[in-house]
């Protein structure tokens, strides 16, 4: 939507960028610390920036997030480097997001005291 320049509703006036939130890594078995930040912050950003978010997910989606009033993009795709790698950039690119924020997983080891 385009609003000339002025700022976008949502946020006392401030300019509201459209955000894409990656949650392909959330799983609805599991609960951990990372699952519970992603169940508090996406709703949290979806009040302040209506029409604003867009959700990256896998199709087996928590349900308290499928039924959130957001854009969602499936990844129809089961491989993770291919998904990480192709689908989301492409999705995200789609979907037109400003920023694109994939919540915390566990870093990836790289260098060469790495475990292999």
């Amino acid at each position: 939507m385009d609003f000339g320049g002025a700022a976008r509703p949502g946020l006392g006036g401030c300019a509201v960028a459209r955000l894409g939130l990656d949650v392909t890594w959330l799983r609805s078995d599991r609960l951990s610390g990372a699952e519970r930040y992603a169940l508090e912050l996406v709703p949290a950003l979806a009040a302040l920036a209506p029409g604003e978010v867009v959700l990256f997910a896998r199709p087996d989606l928590p349900a308290a997030l499928a039924r959130l009033d957001v854009e969602k993009q499936v990844a129809q795709v089961g491989l993770r480097v291919a998904l990480d790698q192709a689908w989301l950039p492409w999705s995200a690119a789609r979907a037109r997001v400003d920023l694109l924020h994939t919540l915390p997983r566990p870093p990836r080891s790289c260098g060469a005291g790495s475990p292999r």
